[in-house]
C-alpha cells in the first residue's frame, strides 16, 4: 500500500485539483447516507453513480471535483498485487481453516465455503465483486473435496493428540505441510482476477495489474458508462482493488448555483465494520483527511443517530480541533414522524443527549448552539426537498466565503516543556497496557494468531491498523488525551489576547499539533519498524506465534516508552519538536 501522501501525490500528477476550489470531507457510519448526499450534489442519481447500497458501500476513498470544464476526467490508483495476493491468502486460510472444523464434525457444506469465499475476515476486501460465484464454486468443491480432506490427513498423521492447540496446528499445515496445495489454489484465484481487471481497463499488458489507470470523455453518459466497473459495489466491478480515486468534471445537480466548484470526498463509513463501530478511538486514516479538508461533514442517519461510530467521531473532531470546520448532516429527517419543525426538534432531542452523555462520561464540553447543523431529508429521491436544497445551497456558499476570508491572527501560547513527561508517561503507560493485552497469552483481549499475521502484514504494508488492532490511532489518541490539560494552561501568549481569540488560536494549534503527532508516530511506530515487521511477518513454523507477538510486543514498547526507561529522552524530544513546529502560525 501507498502511503496517503505518496498517493495524494500521484493523484496530483495525473489529475491535479485547483488550488482554490474548497474541499469538503464527508464522515459517518455506514449506510448514513454520505454517498447518497454526493449523489445528489453530482446531479447523478437517476444514473445510480456513485453505488449506494445499505451497508459497507464505499470502500475506496473518491474524491469528486465539481468544475467548470469541457471534459470528464478521472485517474485510479490500484493497491499493489502483494497486496492483494495477501487478501487472497487471508480469504483462502480463513475459508480453510473454517471448513476443516466443519469437515471434522461432519456438517461440511460447499455452499458456505463459497459463501466464506466472499470477502476478507475484516470486510475490506470483498473477492465476490472480482471472482464470480460460479467461480468461486468451483475453488470451493476443489477446497471440498480435495484440500479440506488432505489438512485433515496431515493433522491426524502428524498431530492426533493435538486438539487443544487445534489453531496452532492449522497454522503449520498451511504454512508448511500444505503450503504448496494452498499455493496453487491463490495462484488460480490471481489469474481470475489478474484476467478481469486487464478486462476492465483494456489493457494488453499480459500477467499485468497496472499501477493507476485513467479515462476521459467529453460525454458524461459514456463516461460513467467507463468509470462502473472501477468503482461500483457490485459482482463484476473491480473496486476491491482500488486504492483511491478521483474524478473530475461538470458533474452538478441542476438545482446548484451554475458557479458551484468544489471537492467532495466520499471516505469509508466509521463502522464499515462492528470493531470500528464501537471503537471511542477513530481510526487514523480519518485525521489526515480532516487535516486536508476545509470542512469535514458528519453524517448521522435522523431514524437511529449516534448509536455507533458518531460518537467517536465527535470527541476526535473536538479533542484535535476540528469542531469549527465541522458540520453535522442529519440524514433522512423525513423518515420521523411529524411536520419539518416536529422532525428537527425529535434530532435535537436526540443530539443533546449524546452530547451530555459526552460532558458526563468524556468530561468533553460541546456546545451545542456552535454546532453548524444541517437537516436533510428526501434524499434517496429524484431530487431533494426545497428545504434541503435549500440547506445545501447556504452550506456551500458560507464555506465558498470562508475558505476566501482572511484567517484571524494567530497567537503564539508559550509551553514548560519540563512539565511535559508526567503526561507523557501516562499516554505511553495507557498505551502499551491496551497492546500488552491484545498481544500476552495471558491478555484479556488477546488477539487469534491469524489477526496478528493479518495486522503485521498491514504494518508491512505501511497501512495504520486493521480491525482494532490500531496502534497509530491508539497512541495519537492518548497522547492527545492525556496532552489536553498541557495543552489548554500555556504558562503565557507572547501577547496580551482575549479569551476568544486565545481559543481560536488554540484550535487551529491542536490541528497542527494534531497532523504533526500522527505523521510522527507513523514514523516512529511503522516506517522506522520496517525491518523488524517484515521480519516477523515472515516467521514460519513452530513457535511463530509466540516469536512474533514478541517482536510486535518490543516495537510497541520501544516506540512507546516509559520517562523513566534510558531512551525516554529521543521520544519526549520527538513530542517537544511536534510542538515546536505545531507553534510556528499555522497554515491550515
Amino acid at each position: 500500500m501507498n502511503s496517503f501522501q505518496q498517493t495524494q501525490e500521484l493523484l496530483d500528477k495525473l489529475l491535479p485539483i485547483p488550488v482554490d476550489l474548497p474541499k469538503i470531507y464527508l464522515l459517518g457510519d455506514t449506510g448514513a447516507g454520505k454517498t447518497t448526499i454526493i449523489r445528489q450534489l453530482l446531479g447523478t442519481t437517476k444514473q445510480r453513480f456513485p453505488s449506494v447500497r445499505r451497508t459497507r458501500t464505499t470502500i475506496a476513498v473518491t474524491e469528486y471535483v465539481i468544475s467548470r470544464e469541457p471534459t470528464f476526467r478521472a485517474a485510479i490508483v490500484f493497491k499493489p498485487i502483494e497486496e492483494i495476493r495477501r487478501y487472497v491468502r487471508e480469504i483462502l486460510e480463513d475459508t480453510i481453516m473454517r471448513g476443516y472444523k466443519a469437515f471434522v464434525g461432519k456438517k461440511l457444506v460447499v455452499d458456505d465455503l463459497v459463501t466464506n469465499l466472499e470477502e476478507s475476515p475484516d470486510q475490506r476486501f470483498r473477492l465476490k465483486f472480482l471472482v464470480t460465484e460460479e467461480q468461486r464454486t468451483v475453488f470451493a468443491k476443489e477446497l471440498a473435496q480435495q484440500l479440506i480432506p488432505q489438512l485433515s490427513d496431515w493433522v491426524e498423521k502428524n498431530f492426533p493428540n493435538e486438539k487443544d492447540a487445534l489453531d496452532t496446528v492449522l497454522e503449520l499445515a498451511l504454512e508448511d505441510g500444505l503450503s504448496i496445495q494452498v499455493q496453487v489454489l491463490e495462484n488460480e484465484i490471481m489469474d481470475v482476477i489478474t484476467k478481469r481487471i486487464l478486462e476492465v481497463c483494456s489493457t494488453t499488458v499480459a500477467d499485468s495489474i497496472p499501477k493507476h489507470f485513467e479515462i476521459t470523455d467529453v460525454d458524461l453518459g459514456a463516461f460513467l458508462k467507463k468509470l462502473k466497473p472501477l468503482l461500483d459495489a457490485d459482482d463484476g466491478s473491480i473496486s476491491p482493488i482500488v486504492e483511491r480515486a478521483r474524478i473530475r468534471g461538470t458533474m452538478s445537480a441542476s438545482w446548484l448555483p451554475q458557479d458551484t466548484e468544489i471537492v467532495l470526498i466520499d471516505g469509508e463509513g466509521i463502522g464499515h465494520d462492528a470493531k470500528e463501530s464501537n471503537q471511542l478511538v477513530l481510526s487514523s486514516r480519518h485525521l489526515d483527511y480532516f487535516y486536508l479538508a476545509d470542512a469535514i461533514m458528519l453524517v448521522e442517519d435522523s431514524e437511529r443517530p449516534f448509536i455507533a461510530g458518531g460518537k467517536s467521531a465527535l470527541v476526535s473532531l473536538a479533542t484535535n480541533g476540528y469542531l469549527s470546520k465541522s458540520i453535522l448532516a442529519f440524514s433522512k429527517i423525513d423518515k420521523i414522524e411529524g411536520r419539518r419543525t416536529k422532525q428537527i426538534q425529535e434530532v435535537n432531542r436526540g443530539l443533546r443527549n449524546v452530547l451530555n452523555a459526552l460532558s458526563e462520561d468524556q468530561k468533553l464540553a460541546i456546545d451545542h448552539g456552535s454546532l453548524d447543523i444541517r437537516y436533510l431529508a428526501k434524499m434517496d429521491d429524484d431530487e431533494p426537498d426545497d428545504e434541503s436544497k435549500n440547506e445545501v445551497v447556504n452550506l456551500l456558499s458560507n464555506l465558498r466565503a470562508n475558505t476566501l476570508k482572511a484567517k484571524p491572527k494567530y497567537y503564539r501560547p508559550s509551553y514548560d516543556f519540563e512539565l511535559l513527561a508526567p503526561f507523557l508517561d501516562k499516554a505511553t503507560a495507557e498505551f502499551r497496557s491496551i497492546w500488552d493485552n491484545y498481544l500476552s497469552d495471558y491478555g484479556i483481549n488477546r488477539k487469534p494468531w491469524q489477526t496478528v499475521k493479518a495486522f503485521n502484514f498491514r504494518m508491512v504494508w505501511g497501512q495504520d491498523d486493521y480491525w482494532d488492532m490500531r496502534p497509530v490511532a491508539d497512541l495519537h489518541h492518548e497522547l492527545i488525551t492525556k496532552l489536553e490539560k498541557f495543552i489548554t494552561s500555556p504558562t503565557m501568549w507572547e501577547e496580551e489576547v482575549t479569551i476568544r481569540l486565545q481559543q481560536v488560536s488554540l484550535e487551529r494549534f491542536k490541528q497542527e499539533f494534531s497532523n504533526q503527532l500522527v505523521q510522527l508516530l507513523r514514523k516512529m511506530l511503522i516506517y522506522e519498524n520496517k525491518q523488524r515487521w517484515e521480519e516477523s511477518a515472515a516467521l514460519r513454523g513452530a513457535g511463530s506465534t509466540r516469536v512474533r507477538a514478541s517482536k510486535i510486543t518490543t516495537v510497541i514498547h520501544q516506540s512507546a516508552p516509559s520517562m523513566t526507561e534510558e531512551h525516554n529522552k529521543a521520544f519526549k524530544d520527538a513530542i517537544k519538536d511536534c510542538f515546536q513546529k505545531a507553534l510556528k502560525d499555522p497554515v491550515k
